[in-house]
């Protein structure tokens, strides 16, 4: 098993650090003859791999009513769009954000554990512990899910977000468990709906959907968009909106993301309105055990007053370690802050994280 984990991260790996068409500007021509070489692969077997293929999916298709255009054009928009496509749903794997969740695993569990330290404040430690387990004997669009602190998955934003101490508060650790059921269906190849209802310590009830939609834009970009609300029994209603822009640069090795997010709590209405974030990141697979991401990130909130609260730039590595399920990650990191009048305060984070699905062993 750990053969086949091990040449899934290759395949992805060379999706992402294959000649990039995207950066160099090539022609029409070149385009149409890029098309027709890959079109001789896939007959003598030689194709993409199975990441590839699926991503394209994703990005490729027309309107789900739509004829399916088979010019030499229309294929090589197709493989432009695959090859983008593949190089983020590469880094979304390594960095395990579940932007990209094996759908593939019946068993899920995850393990984090983050220590976080700067000059200005006392070291902080956190545990996050989630899984999701299938449940075949209802449906397989069913799932049991354990959520250590449901705060911190919200989104399902990957780590970028998760340990952002401004908007979820690192101390509180696994202070709010959750257990519930989630239903997930695919509508198309383009958009898919989860809808989960729970319970969580203290204790309360929840319910509530997350939609997620991704689309081409132009040849060069592609667009994904996320959605979630749920209502508690004792905090009322939250709602967290995402959306992500990528494109590959400088020769196709890297992946540049935009993503814009907006949170807001009825709980914390007064306290904070609005919590705005952008971030802007540059990520690239270094090789089959290592990720590099390098990661600008704002906060602004529209209560009590408007105004930005926080800002900080951080370089994350992340490297496979001892097994291929163990992940080590070292995250440099300098922030200024409103709480802080502005002044630099500088700190690093080291998180070591477990992954364990049915096939790990």
């Amino acid at each position: 098993m750990r053969a086949v984990y091990r040449q899934r991260i290759r395949n992805r790996i060379a999706a992402l650090t294959g000649v990039s068409l995207l950066a160099a500007g090539v022609s029409v021509s070149a385009q149409t003859t890029m098309a027709r070489d890959h079109d001789e692969q896939v007959e003598t077997g030689v194709a993409e791999s199975p990441v590839d293929t699926q991503a394209a999916d994703a990005i490729a298709e027309t309107e789900d009513t739509a004829p399916v255009q088979n010019t030499r054009a229309d294929r090589a928009r197709r493989y432009l769009g695959q090859k983008l496509a593949s190089s983020a749903r590469a880094l979304d794997d390594f960095f395990d954000s579940e932007n990209h969740v094996d759908e593939d695993a019946s068993t899920r569990l995850k393990l984090r554990h983050v220590t976080h330290v700067t000059s200005k404040e006392d070291t902080d430690h956190a545990l996050r512990i989630s899984a999701r387990v299938r449940l075949p004997g209802l449906s397989s669009r069913w799932s049991l899910v354990l959520e250590g602190n449901d705060d911190f998955s919200m989104l399902g934003a990957g780590e970028e977000f998760l340990d952002e101490p401004d908007e979820n508060t690192i101390e509180e650790g696994l202070d709010r468990p959750s257990i519930g059921l989630e239903y997930f269906e695919r509508k198309g190849k383009r958009f898919d709906f989860r809808m989960q209802v729970g319970a969580r310590a203290e204790p309360a009830l929840y319910v509530g959907p997350r939609m997620r939609y991704q689309h081409s834009i132009g040849k060069r970009w592609l667009g994904r968009y996320v959605q979630k609300l749920r209502w508690y029994t004792d905090e009322g209603w939250d709602s967290d909106t995402r959306a992500e822009f990528d494109r590959r640069v400088l020769g196709g090795n890297y992946l540049f993301r935009q993503t814009f997010a907006s949170r807001w709590r009825e709980e914390r209405k007064d306290e904070r309105g609005f919590v705005l974030t952008t971030s802007s990141s540059l990520a690239r697979i270094l090789d089959d055990d290592s990720a590099l991401r390098f990661q600008w990130r704002s906060s602004y909130h529209t209560e009590p007053v408007s105004q930005w609260k926080r800002t900080a730039i951080s370089l994350r590595y992340r490297r496979q370690f001892w097994r291929e399920w163990f992940f080590v990650e070292v995250i440099p990191e300098i922030a200024w802050e409103e709480e802080f009048d502005w002044d630099t305060n500088p700190g690093f984070r080291v998180a070591f994280e477990a992954l364990i699905s049915d096939d790990t062993f």
